[in-house]
Order: C-alpha cells, then structure tokens, then sequence
C-alpha cells in the first residue's frame, strides 16, 4: 500500500493517489491545510476531496 501510495505521489497522479482511499476516506495531517489551500482543521474528507486536494497540490504555480 505505502509503495502504490509513495509513487501515486512521485506521479504527482492525484486520481491515483485518491484511488487509494475508500470512498468516505479520511486524512487527518497537518499536511492536509497544506492541500487545502486554507487554515482549516487539517482535516480532507472523502475520496473525491482527497483528490480534488491532491489536484490543486499539483498545479503549477507561476
């Protein structure tokens, strides 16, 4: 699981990386306000979030 999980996100493969969790899914990180975009709670719920969150993570920024 972690190998699928640490090359999903060497990818930078947000659909795979979300493939990853169940559909009501969580992750609870500090990491995840870094997904967010926001000063949130921290916390992403459900596979979709997740990948929305990894998506926008991945975007260029210039």
């Amino acid at each position: 699981m972690f190998r699928a999980w640490h090359e999903a996100v060497l990818a930078q493969d947000a659909g795979k990386i979300a493939d990853l969790y169940a559909a009501d899914g969580v992750i609870e990180t500090p990491t995840a306000v870094l997904l967010s975009g926001d000063m949130g709670s921290g916390v992403v719920q459900g596979r979709e979030s997740i990948r929305a969150r990894h998506r926008r993570a991945n975007r260029p920024t210039s």
